[in-house]
């Protein structure tokens, strides 16, 4: 978690919206882990402020590269919506981590 600062995790194409996920789900778990370090704030914070730029209800008729981070905004989306997007192999958007988030 501390090398977290020193990492270029910006270039990680939604890494600010999955990672606060995981994190959530490590706590439900009770795993123990610094849950309050400054740079899970401002990670969190980067979250919400890229939610708050991204039309939501456009993603159900265009899907856009935020579906390859389903799992970072599974608690914000229209799951029925959702799941139309399932592409003709069942997955969705040929992402691993985005399919196996719509299975569960």
């Amino acid at each position: 978690m501390a090398l977290l600062e020193e990492e270029t995790h910006e270039k990680l194409c939604g890494f600010e919206l999955v990672f606060p996920s995981i994190l959530d789900d490590a706590k439900k778990l009770d795993l123990n882990f610094p849950y309050n370090l400054p740079i899970i704030d401002k990670l969190r914070s980067a979250r919400e402020e890229k939610l708050r730029k991204i039309p939501l209800h456009l993603i159900y008729t265009t899907p856009t590269s935020i579906v390859y981070s389903l799992e970072g905004i599974r608690d914000v989306v229209d799951w029925e919506q959702i799941l139309k997007l399932q592409q003709t192999d069942g997955s969705f958007m040929c992402s691993p981590a985005a399919t196996a988030c719509a299975y569960l």
